[in-house]
């Protein structure tokens, strides 16, 4: 037994909150008895020219966009699905030559990798807020894995941003059918009982996802808010100053419990949590506005 290793290097741009370009490394084994100018009957081209295609396709293409979030495990495994040759023994990945991460084929469920793969890239891509084109993505998951209670979830999400709620609502349900204990799931659909003016059952929804993720801030003020478009003003404070002790920087809980002391007549209260609010929005935004100079900045340096 012996192994054939193939080399390459390559560039890609990869990130979501922060753009960069990082430099990769790509090593590819094959075992196998090696006989002259092949390896068990395979040419060592037919490897070599693949190994090509697929590092020219990452240096090509926005990488998230590839693999979804571009983890070194996932670009990894990507490589791997893609060559997907029964004599591949492992792909070890370098970024930047500080890092490095090692997959073998016997540790990667390559058929069940096929629906994984369009869920991340789902994920990836409701994240940068196209929509359309997760809800693709997430489609073609479910119908490789109809019983993925994540991608339903997701999916959920996207409709609901395309102000599609009834079938946000769908995907919502059934992804709590799939797994009962899905507090993301509640949350949403929740969320989605609000949108459709259907009161009487968001706030049920509400409880079992703080029950079910009582660390999330975001579940506890969107519990907050329903207490609010119910009028127990009281119970949304509590609510909204939770949330803000869970995560100080989270600026709509200030302004919804702003909100929800004006509805009271605290109108000092009120000023402070609005103002502070509007400090935090302002500074996620000018954020944002940096983080997409720096990818276009990445692009046009990537076209030169």
């Amino acid at each position: 037994m012996a192994i054939l290793g193939l080399a390459r290097a390559f560039q890609a741009t990869h990130g979501t909150k922060v753009i960069r370009q990082s430099t990769y490394r790509v090593e590819v084994r094959f075992e196998g008895l090696i006989g002259e100018d092949f390896i068990d009957g395979i040419d060592y081209d037919m490897p070599r020219s693949r190994l090509e295609e697929i590092v020219s396709q990452l240096e090509s293409k926005y990488l998230d966009d590839i693999v979804g979030r571009a983890t070194m495990e996932n670009v990894a495994s990507y490589i791997m699905f893609q060559l997907n040759d029964s004599f591949l023994h492992s792909v070890t990945l370098f970024e930047d030559e500080t890092s490095f991460v090692e997959l073998k084929a016997s540790e990667i469920d390559l058929v069940a990798y096929g629906p994984a793969l369009h869920y991340k890239r789902g994920k990836s891509l409701l994240i940068r807020k196209r929509f359309e084109d997760a809800i693709n993505e997430l489609g073609a998951a479910i119908a490789q894995n109809p019983t993925c209670a994540l991608a339903y979830n997701f999916r959920g999400r996207c409709w609901k941003h395309l102000q599609q709620f009834e079938r946000a609502l769908q995907d919502y349900c059934k992804a709590i059918d799939l797994c009962p204990i899905f507090g993301d799931a509640y949350r949403n659909r929740g969320n989605a009982y609000y949108y459709l003016q259907m009161y009487d059952l968001m706030l049920p929804d509400f409880n079992k996802a703080v029950e079910l993720m009582p660390e999330s801030a975001l579940a506890v003020n969107n519990r907050g808010f329903a207490y609010q478009r119910l009028g127990k003003y009281d119970l949304a404070i509590i609510d909204h100053s939770h949330a803000i002790k869970l995560d100080p920087l989270y600026a709509e809980a200030y302004l919804d419990r702003g909100n929800a002391y004006t509805a009271i007549g605290e109108h000092p209260l009120a000023t402070k949590d609005l103002e502070e609010g509007g400090r935090l929005q302002m500074l996620q935004s000018e954020f944002e506005v940096e983080r997409k100079k720096i990818y276009i900045a990445s692009q046009c340096l990537k076209r030169r």
